[in-house]
């Protein structure tokens, strides 16, 4: 509306100025006035111009903002880890070492130990296969705490077979907490071609209260 405006104002002065007919010519005041007009319309019609590019621009912003909140919401937080332990295992008191990390979504498990990343509800599993003549005792902790046992013995054969060792807990950790399986005592066959010993972690759900990293307290 207003190029319009500003068209047809400066098709009349132009005619006005230039007219050979008997048409009486614009005044100089009327001709100031209506060049005063004309500027008027052209800076209102440029500042429209900055303000509807500026809102433009302020639209497009916040929404690329809301685009990549999206994105974000959207980006998987599953936590989980699969360690392998593939030669034989045989101390007291120590920490088992897992050479072989075949999953690790948070890159939170450094051989022997895995610190939790997200607080919340995790499923851990661990499995071995024993060695022959021995009593193994291992313990699952958190934060050098011992919070489930795994214990084989046979008594009447006196251990002479293989065993095989599970056990599987749910535990609330927290943000930070170090989770990791001692063997206190006894041997675990190692693989050769084939792998017994495995530890998993796996997060089954949050835990708001767990967010704020402080380690859980057993």
């Amino acid at each position: 509306m207003i190029r319009l405006l500003v068209l047809l104002l400066s098709c009349l002065v132009t005619f006005s100025k230039g007219s050979t007919s008997t048409v009486s010519p614009i005044d100089d005041d009327v001709w100031l006035s209506l060049s005063r007009s004309i500027d008027k319309l052209r800076e209102s019609l440029d500042r429209n111009v900055d303000c509807g590019s500026r809102n433009a621009d302020d639209r497009l912003n916040r929404l690329e903002a809301k685009v990549r909140q999206l994105e974000s919401s959207q980006k998987p937080t599953g936590v989980f880890f699969n360690a392998l332990a593939t030669k034989t295992v045989s101390c007291y008191n120590c920490l088992i070492d897992f050479d072989e990390i075949s999953a690790d979504s948070h890159d939170a498990f450094d051989g022997q130990s895995f610190t939790t990343p997200i607080a919340g509800y995790y499923m851990l599993q661990f499995h071995a296969v024993t060695e022959r003549g021995v009593d193994p005792q291992l313990e699952l902790l958190v934060n050098g705490v011992d919070v489930a046992h795994l214990y084989d013995r046979d008594i009447a054969g006196r251990d002479e077979r293989y065993a095989m060792l599970s056990q599987s807990v749910v535990r609330r950790l927290r943000r930070g907490d170090r989770v990791s399986v001692r063997l206190h005592s006894g041997a675990l066959k190692g693989g050769g071609q084939a792998t017994y010993t495995s530890f998993v972690g796996l997060k089954l759900g949050n835990d708001d209260e767990g967010e704020d990293g402080a380690q859980n307290e057993i």
